[in-house]
C-alpha cells in the first residue's frame, strides 16, 4: 500500500470514530433524558443495567451510527483534500478517480463484514436484552382487570352471581339469579330495596328438553322475594 493510500486511509478511520462515537454519546444523551425520570423514580434501575443497556444500543442501532459516521466521514475528507489541492496533485500525478477512491471502498468493505458479524452474533442478543430490559423498567404495566365472579347463597337456596359491585351502595351489576337448575335470571343490574329489589334489563329463562330458552324480558323489573 502506497503512502497517500496510508494517508487517506488513517484520516478516514481517525474522523469515524470521532464521529461514531459522538453520534453514539448524542444519542445516548437524548434517549437518557427523555427516560430518566422513570428509570430513576419508578424503577430504581442500577447503574451497571443501565450501562449494559445502552451498551447493547450500539449493537442494536448499528448500521445507523455506521452507515452516517461512513459518509460523514467521506464527504468530510474529500472536501478537506479538495480545499488544500491535494486531490489535484494526486489527479497530476496520474492517478485515475478509481484509484484515489480505492481506500474508502476498501474501508466500506471493512464495515460491510463487521456490520454482517453484528447482525448475526451481536444483534440478536442486543435486541433480546433490550426488550426486556424495557418491559421491566421502562414500559407501564398494564393492571390486570378484574374479572373474578363473586357468589351470593340466599336463604331460599337460591344464589346470586355478580361481576361487581360499586363501593357505598347496594347495586350489583351482571347479575345471575339462579333458583334452580331449570330457572335463571339475568340482569344488567340489580338494587336492593328494603322491600322489594329493581332488575334492569331482565332476562328470565326457563330450560326446556335441556335448552334455557327465554321466557320474558323486562328494561326494568320488580322483584319481591
Amino acid at each position: 500500500m502506497k503512502t497517500w493510500e496510508k494517508k487517506i486511509l488513517i484520516d478516514t478511520f481517525s474522523f469515524f470514530l470521532f464521529t461514531l462515537i459522538s453520534l453514539y454519546l448524542l444519542y445516548f444523551l437524548l434517549d437518557f433524558s427523555l427516560h430518566s425520570a422513570r428509570l430513576f423514580t419508578y424503577s430504581k434501575v442500577s447503574t451497571r443495567s443501565l450501562l449494559v443497556y445502552y451498551g447493547q444500543h450500539f449493537f442494536l442501532r448499528w448500521n445507523f451510527f455506521v452507515s452516517l459516521s461512513f459518509l460523514l466521514t467521506t464527504l468530510k475528507i474529500l472536501f478537506q483534500k479538495n480545499l488544500h489541492n491535494e486531490l489535484i496533485a494526486l489527479f497530476m500525478g496520474g492517478l485515475s478517480r478509481k484509484k484515489i477512491l480505492r481506500p474508502f471502498f476498501l474501508f466500506a468493505a471493512t464495515l460491510s463484514m463487521l456490520s454482517f458479524l453484528n447482525e448475526e452474533y451481536l444483534h440478536p442478543d442486543a435486541y433480546q436484552f433490550i426488550e426486556n430490559f424495557k418491559i421491566s423498567h421502562l414500559r407501564k404495566q398494564k393492571t390486570k382487570k378484574n374479572s373474578s365472579l363473586h357468589v351470593l347463597f340466599l336463604a331460599d337456596g337460591s344464589k346470586l352471581l355478580y361481576q361487581k359491585k360499586l363501593p357505598k351502595t347496594e347495586t350489583l351489576f351482571d347479575v345471575f339469579w339462579i333458583l334452580s337448575e331449570k330457572e335463571i335470571w339475568h340482569m344488567k343490574s340489580l338494587t336492593f330495596e328494603p322491600n322489594h329489589h329493581i332488575g334492569t334489563f331482565s332476562d328470565h329463562f326457563l330450560q326446556e328438553n335441556g335448552l334455557f330458552l327465554k321466557k320474558e324480558s323486562f328494561n326494568q323489573h320488580t322483584f319481591t322475594q
